[in-house]
């Protein structure tokens, strides 16, 4: 016989019958039942399941199509959600903004609103008050003015606490702002008292029959009144701000010390102004207990609101004149 053919592994020319880890991994890589060699990327362990015709590739791309399309879908849900999450947040703050800003001017106008309500309510629509004991019966309209006199007196002694306290708060922390809010509550109260002076002037003509009468508490409200219009001409006459902003402070405190004295005028004197509140409580029934309250509520809110106005007013023309003071140098 002749010579033996030689191997495939010796006609490589790598001799003694033994084959390199490359051509090993040629031979293992090798599928007896494809056609051709492993395509690039595949695994022959990997890619077993698969059919040759490439069916199971189609279906895995099908698969995954659609998973990209729900995924796609959840994303554009998600940004929708975003922005209009976005805007029902801009539209809150937009919203919460409006309030911060107008809160005075509500403020203001409901309790105006209410103070004509209680007023209208009190003159022309409840029964009025009938004194058997004279003749003709006279209307008791003078009775009435109560629930709109004391109401206001009690808030323009409200607002003279606010410009003590403003007055001394300037003087511990040196702010801009307290002086501001003292010159304002100044001008609540004044306000305030004119229009207590002139219902209780009223009351006084229809009680006791004369326009005036220098008993304790009228006296004393007096005096008061003309406190305050010695702080504006104060204001007025002291040009360098700093010490004008002094001075008042300091005016304002002493003033509001008649405000005590003409509340407790007439526990602590004998005198002919009826006394609304004591220590056994409020001498009045209950209707006229409620309608006293809504006044209370109506006073105190026009002239929370009123003070909250003035204030941005004078807060906005000293950032004015500081803005000029500035283009100006």
């Amino acid at each position: 016989m002749g010579a033996a053919q030689p191997s495939a592994w010796h006609s490589r020319g790598l001799g003694g019958g033994h084959a390199s880890c490359y051509d090993i991994d040629q031979h293992e890589g090798a599928r007896p039942d494809a056609s051709g060699p492993v395509p690039p990327g595949r695994h022959p362990g990997r890619d077993r399941g698969r059919s040759i015709d490439g069916g199971g590739d189609q279906r895995r791309t099908g698969s995954d199509g659609e998973h990209g399309d729900l995924a796609g879908d959840a994303r554009v849900l998600r940004r929708h959600l975003h922005r209009r999450r976005l805007r029902s947040v801009r539209l809150r703050d937009r919203r919460v903004r409006l309030v911060k800003k107008s809160w005075p001017l509500y403020l203001a106008t409901i309790g105006g609103a209410l103070a004509i309500a209680t007023v209208i309510g009190t003159f022309f629509v409840t029964k009025v008050t009938v004194i058997p004991e004279t003749s003709p019966p006279i209307l008791n309209f003078a009775q009435k003015i109560f629930y709109f006199h004391v109401p206001v007196a009690l808030t323009s002694f409200i607002m003279f606490g606010v410009t003590f306290v403003a007055g001394i708060l300037f003087l511990v922390k040196k702010k801009k702002a307290y002086d501001v809010l003292g010159y304002v509550s100044a001008e609540v109260a004044v306000l305030f008292a004119v229009l207590t002076m002139i219902t209780g002037i009223l009351w006084t003509r229809a009680e006791w029959g004369v326009w005036w009468t220098w008993e304790p508490r009228l006296t004393t409200y007096f005096i008061l009144l003309l406190l305050m219009g010695g702080y504006f001409m104060l204001r007025t006459s002291v040009e360098d701000p700093n010490r004008r902003a002094r001075f008042s402070a300091v005016y304002g405190i002493i003033a509001f010390l008649d405000v005590p004295i003409s509340f407790l005028s007439i526990r602590l004197i004998q005198s002919v102004h009826p006394v609304v509140f004591s220590r056994q409580g409020a001498h009045m029934e209950s209707d006229m207990l409620a309608t006293f309250i809504i006044g209370m509520v109506a006073m105190t809110s026009f002239g929370v609101g009123l003070l909250a106005i003035r204030y941005r007013e004078e807060h906005a023309k000293e950032e004015l004149e500081h803005l000029k003071n500035l283009l100006g140098s």
